[in-house]
C-alpha cells in the first residue's frame, strides 16, 4: 500500500465511529513502539504468508491471500494453512526479508496522526480560507513509481 492510499484509507476509517477508536489505537501502539512497520518491497514477499507462534515456537502458516477482518467485496480470500514444519521454514524466509527491509513505522504513523488530527479538526471547527497563492505549511506523502511503497 502506498502512502496516498494509506491516507486516503485513513480519513475514511476516521468517518466510522465503530472503526475510529481502532486507529487511536493503532497510533499509541505505532508511537510506543508497541509495533514495528518494515517495508521490503523488492524481497519476494509474495505470496502473502503469516506465522502464527507462541512461546514454544512457530505452530501454523497461513499461505495466500487473508485478511483478519472483514474481506472487501469481490476479493477472493484463498489461503492454505500449514502446521509446525511450514510454520518453521515459514519463519526462517521472515526473519530473512524482515532482516532486509527498512523502518517505516515513523512515516505511517505521520500519515494516521495527520490524518487524525484534520479528521477533528474539520469536524470542530470550519477550515479557515488561505489567501489566493498561498499554500498549505502541512508536510505531504507523496507515492513516486520509483519509491518503495508500504508493504
Amino acid at each position: 500500500m502506498g502512502a496516498a492510499a494509506l491516507d486516503a484509507e485513513a480519513h475514511a476509517v476516521l468517518h466510522r465511529p465503530e472503526l475510529a477508536e481502532n486507529l487511536r489505537r493503532l497510533i499509541l501502539l505505532l508511537e510506543r513502539g508497541a509495533i514495528a512497520v518494515r517495508s521490503a518491497p523488492l524481497a519476494g514477499w509474495a505470496p502473502d504468508f503469516s506465522v502464527f507462534g507462541g512461546e514454544t515456537g512457530p505452530f501454523a502458516l497461513l499461505v495466500g491471500s487473508h485478511r483478519f477482518g472483514v474481506a472487501a467485496f469481490g476479493e477472493p480470500m484463498l489461503a492454505s494453512v500449514h502446521g509446525r514444519d511450514g510454520a518453521a521454514q515459514a519463519l526462517l524466509r521472515f526473519e530473512e526479508v524482515w532482516g532486509r527491509a527498512y523502518d517505516i513505522g515513523a512515516p505511517v504513523a505521520g500519515i494516521l496522526i495527520r490524518a487524525e488530527r484534520g479528521g477533528r479538526a474539520r469536524s470542530e471547527a470550519r477550515p479557515q480560507s488561505r489567501p489566493e497563492g498561498q499554500s498549505s505549511r502541512e508536510t505531504r506523502a507523496s507515492t513516486n513509481a520509483g519509491a518503495p511503497g508500504i508493504g
